[in-house]
C-alpha cells in the first residue's frame, strides 16, 4: 500500500502562496495529490513490468487507488493479488520428452539469466499440467521428497511485492520510485496553483 498525502506545513506553504484565495488550498491539494496517484500507478507498472519477465501482469487492475477528497487529502495506491504462478515468468522445460523430467528454469528478474529450481532439499522441479476448472494447465511443479507424491505448485512473486520492490528501489529495482513519485506531487501542486491564480 502506497499513501501519497500531504503533510501539515504543505497545506500552509499552498495557503499562504494562493494569498486571498487560501481557502482554495484543499482542493488544489487533492487534485494535486489525485493526479499523481493515477501518475504514480502508471510508472510503478512501467517498471515493474521492465525489471521482472512476467507475461500479462494487470499491474493496473490488481492496484487499486483510493482518491482524497476535501476533508482527506490522502489518496492510497493499494494491490493485491496472491503469488504468481511461475509460468506466468520466462520459463524453460527439459528438452527430455519424458512426461515430468526434471530440470525445469525460470528467470523472474529480467537480465537475471535462467536459473534450474531447486527445492531446499535439493530436488529439481517439473513441468506438467494440472486440473485447473474443466481444463488443465502447464505449471512447475516440485516433489517433496523420494517418493512420486505430493508434489506441490510452485509460485514466484505476486504483483504487491513487485510493485512495492520498484517503489522502494529493493530486489531487482535499479531505482527507487518514491522519490520520483515526490517530485511529480511537487509538480502537480505548482501546476493546480498556476491554473488557479491564472484564472
Amino acid at each position: 500500500m502506497i499513501d501519497i498525502d500531504v503533510t501539515v506545513s504543505g497545506v500552509e506553504d499552498v495557503e499562504r502562496r494562493l494569498g486571498k484565495m487560501k481557502d482554495q488550498a484543499p482542493k488544489v491539494l487533492r487534485s494535486a495529490i489525485n493526479s499523481t496517484a493515477v501518475e504514480a500507478r502508471k510508472i510503478l507498472a512501467q517498471e515493474a513490468q521492465s525489471r521482472y519477465t512476467v507475461k500479462n501482469p494487470g499491474f493496473n487492475s490488481a492496484a487499486k487507488i483510493r482518491r482524497a477528497t476535501v476533508s482527506n487529502l490522502v489518496a492510497t495506491i493499494q494491490a493485491g493479488g496472491k503469488r504468481l504462478d511461475i509460468p506466468r515468468f520466462h520459463v524453460t522445460r527439459p528438452r527430455s520428452h519424458k512426461k515430468g523430467a526434471p530440470g525445469a528454469k525460470a528467470e523472474v528478474v529480467a537480465g537475471g539469466g535462467l536459473k534450474e529450481i531447486r527445492g531446499s532439499s535439493g530436488i529439481k522441479a517439473f513441468s506438467s499440467t494440472v486440473p485447473s476448472g474443466k481444463s488443465r494447465t502447464k505449471q512447475i511443479l516440485q516433489r517433496q521428497g523420494a517418493a512420486r507424491y505430493p508434489v506441490q505448485v510452485l509460485h514466484s512473486v505476486s504483483v504487491p511485492k513487485m510493485l512495492e520492490m520498484v517503489y522502494e528501489g529493493r530486489g531487482a529495482a535499479k531505482r527507487a520510485l518514491k522519490p520520483e513519485i515526490q517530485k511529480i506531487y511537487s509538480q502537480k501542486v505548482n501546476q493546480k496553483i498556476g491554473e488557479l491564480m491564472g484564472k
